[in-house]
Protein backbone atom coordinates (compact mmCIF):
# COMPACT_ATOMS: atom_id res chain seq x y z
CA UNK A 1 0.00 0.00 0.00
CA UNK A 2 2.85 2.47 0.78
CA UNK A 3 4.33 1.99 -2.91
CA UNK A 4 0.86 2.82 -4.22
CA UNK A 5 0.60 5.90 -2.17
CA UNK A 6 3.55 7.40 -2.73
CA UNK A 7 2.84 7.01 -6.60
CA UNK A 8 0.30 8.83 -6.20
CA UNK A 9 1.73 11.91 -4.32
CA UNK A 10 4.17 11.85 -7.53
CA UNK A 11 1.24 11.62 -9.27
CA UNK A 12 -0.86 14.52 -7.22
CA UNK A 13 2.05 16.17 -6.14
CA UNK A 14 -0.60 17.02 -2.58
CA UNK A 15 -0.52 15.08 0.20
CA UNK A 16 -1.76 11.46 0.58
CA UNK A 17 -2.60 10.13 4.09
CA UNK A 18 -3.66 6.65 4.91
CA UNK A 19 -5.33 4.96 7.76
CA UNK A 20 -5.31 1.28 8.70
CA UNK A 21 -7.78 1.15 11.82
CA UNK A 22 -5.42 1.35 15.09
CA UNK A 23 -2.78 0.64 12.69
CA UNK A 24 -0.01 3.56 11.66
CA UNK A 25 -1.06 6.32 10.05
CA UNK A 26 1.17 6.81 6.72
CA UNK A 27 1.43 10.26 5.20
CA UNK A 28 3.25 11.71 2.39
CA UNK A 29 3.48 15.74 2.48
CA UNK A 30 3.20 17.81 -1.16
CA UNK A 31 7.35 17.93 -0.82
CA UNK A 32 7.19 13.78 -0.86
CA UNK A 33 8.85 13.47 2.30
CA UNK A 34 6.93 10.58 4.40
CA UNK A 35 6.12 10.06 7.92
CA UNK A 36 4.24 7.12 10.29
CA UNK A 37 2.12 8.25 13.52
CA UNK A 38 0.90 5.57 16.20
CA UNK A 39 -2.54 5.91 16.98
CA UNK A 40 -2.62 5.28 21.09
CA UNK A 41 -3.91 2.12 22.71
CA UNK A 42 -7.39 2.33 23.30
CA UNK A 43 -9.71 -0.40 24.21
CA UNK A 44 -11.83 0.03 21.55
CA UNK A 45 -16.29 -0.72 21.83
CA UNK A 46 -17.17 0.87 18.56
CA UNK A 47 -15.49 1.72 15.13
CA UNK A 48 -18.76 3.74 13.87
CA UNK A 49 -17.24 7.17 13.31
CA UNK A 50 -13.50 6.91 13.72
CA UNK A 51 -12.88 7.77 10.40
CA UNK A 52 -14.80 10.88 10.91
CA UNK A 53 -13.40 11.85 13.82
CA UNK A 54 -9.65 11.48 12.02
CA UNK A 55 -10.86 13.33 9.57
CA UNK A 56 -12.28 16.15 11.97
CA UNK A 57 -9.11 16.14 14.19
CA UNK A 58 -6.98 16.37 10.95
CA UNK A 59 -9.08 19.27 9.27
CA UNK A 60 -8.98 21.16 12.82
CA UNK A 61 -5.59 21.49 13.04
CA UNK A 62 -5.50 22.25 9.68
CA UNK A 63 -7.55 25.19 9.61
CA UNK A 64 -5.98 26.16 12.89
CA UNK A 65 -2.57 26.80 11.26
CA UNK A 66 -0.84 23.72 12.35
CA UNK A 67 1.46 22.31 10.71
CA UNK A 68 0.64 18.94 8.47
CA UNK A 69 2.50 16.45 11.47
CA UNK A 70 0.37 18.56 14.26
CA UNK A 71 -2.98 17.71 12.56
CA UNK A 72 -2.69 14.26 12.00
CA UNK A 73 -1.64 13.72 15.52
CA UNK A 74 -4.67 15.70 16.33
CA UNK A 75 -6.55 12.97 13.65
CA UNK A 76 -5.07 9.92 15.25
CA UNK A 77 -5.68 11.60 19.04
CA UNK A 78 -9.46 12.07 18.08
CA UNK A 79 -9.98 8.76 16.16
CA UNK A 80 -8.56 7.39 19.35
CA UNK A 81 -10.95 8.69 21.25
CA UNK A 82 -14.32 7.84 19.55
CA UNK A 83 -13.35 3.99 19.14
CA UNK A 84 -13.80 4.23 23.23
CA UNK A 85 -17.47 5.11 22.90
CA UNK A 86 -21.00 3.41 21.42
CA UNK A 87 -22.51 5.14 18.72
CA UNK A 88 -21.31 7.59 15.91
CA UNK A 89 -21.18 11.12 17.92
CA UNK A 90 -22.93 9.83 21.30
CA UNK A 91 -20.07 11.37 22.86
CA UNK A 92 -17.64 14.19 21.97
CA UNK A 93 -14.38 14.59 23.11
CA UNK A 94 -13.29 18.37 24.28
CA UNK A 95 -10.68 19.66 22.53
CA UNK A 96 -8.52 20.16 25.41
CA UNK A 97 -8.81 16.55 25.72
CA UNK A 98 -7.82 15.84 22.11
CA UNK A 99 -4.92 18.21 22.50
CA UNK A 100 -3.37 16.37 25.33
CA UNK A 101 -3.73 13.03 23.78
CA UNK A 102 -2.65 14.34 20.52
CA UNK A 103 0.69 15.45 22.86
CA UNK A 104 1.70 11.73 23.15
CA UNK A 105 1.65 10.34 20.34
CA UNK A 106 4.74 9.72 18.67
CA UNK A 107 6.06 10.29 14.79
CA UNK A 108 8.34 8.43 12.78
CA UNK A 109 10.38 10.07 9.97
CA UNK A 110 10.82 8.01 7.00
Amino acid sequence: MRQYAHELQVISKGIVITTDGGNKVHTIDKDGSAFLVTPPKVEAKDATGAGDAFRAGLLFGLTQGKTLTESIRLGAASGSLKVGHLGAATTLPEVSEITRLAGTIEVESL
